[in-house]
């Protein structure tokens, strides 16, 4: 009966011991889930950042190329009215 117990209470340690190891990794998992999970929202906020650059230079781009359409159609229109003038007294 004696070396029954001892096993019962050294079976009870080892299960007292793999509770606490199980729990053990169940918090590094969660740890580990909410560094990921900020991780990924920190990517997220880099990339929106990148995105809203890209997209500004876009329209600055888009605003510079009708900025010398317009030069460019004004001295041609100037031009022309220049030769209008010189051939038509």
């Amino acid at each position: 009966m004696e070396a029954v117990d001892k096993r019962m209470q050294r079976y009870s340690r080892v299960i007292d011991n793999m509770k606490k190891l199980l729990e053990s990794e169940r918090r590094l998992v969660r740890q580990l889930r909410t560094e990921r999970a900020a991780d990924f929202a920190g990517r997220s906020e880099v990339q929106q950042l990148l995105l809203d650059s890209i997209e500004e230079v876009k329209q600055r781009r888009r605003c510079d190329t009708a900025s010398i359409l317009d030069k460019g159609s004004a001295i041609l229109q100037h031009m022309s009215s220049d030769q209008h003038n010189a051939t038509c007294p």
